[in-house]
């Protein structure tokens, strides 16, 4: 029995301005083209089904449907 609950938020325009990590926490953030995150599904290098279904949301938002 899986109960995890996970929320997926939308938002575009946004800037990065800084992290406030805690002592122990390590986080690296990056920005990809869609095309990069595209070919890193399709090259089994982005296996994370949580992030995949997150991509494929995104890319249903940005064409509006």
């Amino acid at each position: 029995v899986v109960n995890e609950k996970i929320y997926l938020f939308y938002a575009d325009d946004l800037e990065f301005i800084h992290q406030d990590l805690d002592e122990d926490e390590f986080l690296e953030v990056k920005k990809l083209s869609t095309n990069t995150v595209e070919e890193l599904i399709n090259n089994n290098q982005l296996k994370d089904g949580k992030s995949i279904i997150a991509f494929e949301l995104y890319k249903q938002k940005k064409n509006g449907k």
